[in-house]
């Protein structure tokens, strides 16, 4: 299996949970170095990214995922994982787990993403493993823990080039048919909250991100008409959401 683990340089304290968090289910990740985008020119920036709403962070984050999945395809492999440094697994995660993720994954042959956490606007279920439902996902976003296949890496790869989304940009690659997301209606993984307690985010204030800039806003509603979403797509799926999420409480 091809697992990658994303962090910056001088991150040791997020560095060495992550290992021990991976020791518990005997598993050895690939570590990789991203780019942290705090620490660019604007110059630099500019280069990278044509979403000005995006923070130096976020464009960093993007930027290390691209990389990353850019280094996959590079490989032999159908499928890769890639988490964030700050992941930390549930008691549920385990090397059988992990194989059985990929199994799923494997034997499709359309762009894929499963998100290995709990979303909200989930469909039908899909697949069980060792008792963790997968569900079809209409839209989420979350990128601390992800599997795709090699076509999902190149639809990614393609669309994001030079930068316009963030990392986690699910919201906008399932609505407009690009991709097949899944999701899980629990955590496989969570956000570790360090040593102090306190969650900080590479990527900036969550106010202060691209989702709330009318210009982002914007390039959304455009890639979205481009590939043939309207509004009533978008309902329409809300929809479907909510009545698969009362069938699954009946």
């Amino acid at each position: 299996m091809k697992i990658y683990v994303l962090t910056l340089k001088g991150e040791t304290e997020r560095r060495e949970n992550v290992i021990k968090e991976f020791q518990k289910i005997g598993i050895k990740p690939t570590f990789f170095e991203g780019i942290d985008g705090r620490k660019l020119s604007k110059a630099e920036l500019k280069k990278l990214c044509i979403n000005e709403a995006m923070t130096p962070g976020e464009i960093g984050c993007a930027e290390s995922h691209l990389r990353i999945i850019r280094d996959f395809i590079k490989t032999e492999e159908n499928s890769a994982f890639i988490f964030e440094d700050d992941v930390q697994f549930s008691n549920k995660m385990n090397k059988y787990v992990f194989e059985e993720f990929k199994k799923f994954i494997d034997t499709k042959d359309t762009p894929t993403a499963i998100i290995l956490r709990k979303r909200k606007r989930l469909g039908k279920k899909v697949y069980e493993i060792n008792g963790i439902s997968v569900y079809e996902c209409f839209r989420a976003t979350g990128g601390i823990s992800y599997l795709i296949n090699r076509k999902c890496a190149e639809v990614l790869i393609s669309n994001n080039t030079p930068i316009r989304f963030q990392s986690d940009a699910w919201s906008i690659y399932a609505p407009a048919g690009l991709i097949h997301l899944y999701a899980l209606n629990e955590d496989l993984c969570s956000e570790w909250n360090g040593k102090s307690g306190k969650y900080e985010s590479v990527v900036g204030l969550s106010e202060k991100r691209a989702c709330h800039s009318l210009i982002h806003k914007k390039l959304v509603n455009q890639f979205l008409k481009e590939h043939g979403v309207s509004k009533f797509d978008w309902l329409r799926d809300s929809i479907k959401a909510y009545y698969y999420m009362l069938k699954r409480k009946l």
